[in-house]
């Protein structure tokens, strides 16, 4: 089942498809010339008995042409069936792009990684995956660099924030991440959300910190947004209850945007029941999502229609 932190690394490289050349070229990959990336249909099924739908598919274009293919797979444990399956993507979106295609692997956690490096021995035929561990992702350190990529500074942040100096790259990207809400509030507030998330106590001490030296942080758009959130509401009496509701929003965005793309645009009060339901709710909608063979049986699973 597709977590939030999954849900969120693939959004990562969907809302920046350059994150996906840029980190393939640092592990030596000579791509040829090209223009533009784009988003492809993820749906790599062959025949109709075998559905096989990767989490994102990226074109690499030089003018109208495709010119290489990317195969992005977020992969948080080892999985032996990704060995049977890897290796048809690839096939699959060579013949349809008819273009030279990577299975480009993100791996959060090391031994995972180590894992999905290994060559895949298709009798004959080798899928060599091009695998992104938390070492091969730079260290972002400065607000300039966070800016050119939010989501290159948040992988930064995600892959390096127990080493030594970890605490300037968590400064650089809640830089960009001020910047960012003046574009696009939505993914600025999923961005933090997500880092909260991810490193948990170590964020709640950084933030505290830059409130009470009421730096510009604390007075940014950042600590707005914060409060709109429920993460900074009450910080007197109710910072538990903010950060459960933070939390709570967070299921809920993830579980809409899995709805979405499995059943289509919802109704506004689809949405707005799946935003009111608590996380006991939305457990059971995130368990039922995958299985379920319409939306009125996910939303039977939750308990809100």
């Amino acid at each position: 089942m597709p977590s939030l932190e999954h849900e969120w690394l693939v959004d990562a490289f969907r809302n920046n498809p350059e994150l996906a050349p840029e980190l393939a070229t640092r592990l030596g990959v000579e791509l040829p010339p090209y223009t533009e990336v784009s988003v492809a249909d993820s749906n790599l099924s062959q025949v109709a008995s075998a559905s096989f739908f990767a989490d994102l598919v990226l074109h690499l274009t030089q003018g109208a042409k495709v010119v290489a293919s990317f195969v992005v797979e977020v992969q948080r444990a080892i999985d032996h069936d990704k060995e049977m399956s890897w290796p048809s993507y690839c096939a699959t979106e060579r013949a349809r792009s008819k273009a030279p295609t990577w299975v480009l692997v993100v791996a959060p956690d090391e031994n995972v990684a180590a894992w999905a490096r290994r060559p895949i021995d298709g009798g004959g035929i080798i899928c060599q995956p091009v695998v992104v561990g938390p070492k091969d992702i730079p260290r972002v350190e400065t607000q300039e660099q966070a800016e050119k990529s939010v989501e290159l500074a948040v992988l930064s942040v995600i892959a390096h924030w127990k080493e030594s100096g970890a605490e300037r790259l968590v400064r650089a990207t809640f830089g960009a991440i001020v910047k960012l809400l003046d574009v696009d509030e939505a993914r600025a507030k999923l961005y933090y959300e997500f880092l909260r998330l991810v490193i948990g106590a170590y964020l709640d001490k950084l933030l505290e910190q830059a409130m009470n030296e009421g730096t510009q942080l604390a007075e940014s758009a950042l600590g707005k947004v914060l409060i709109r959130m429920g993460e900074a509401k009450g910080r007197a009496e109710g910072k538990a209850e903010g950060r459960a509701e933070g939390e709570a929003r967070g299921r809920a965005d993830s579980l809409l945007r899995q709805l979405s793309k499995r059943f289509g645009p919802l109704a506004e009060e689809t949405a707005a029941r799946i935003l009111a339901a608590t996380l006991e709710q939305l457990d059971r909608g995130s368990d039922a999502v995958l299985d379920a063979g319409s939306l009125e049986d996910v939303l039977d699973a939750v308990g809100v229609r």
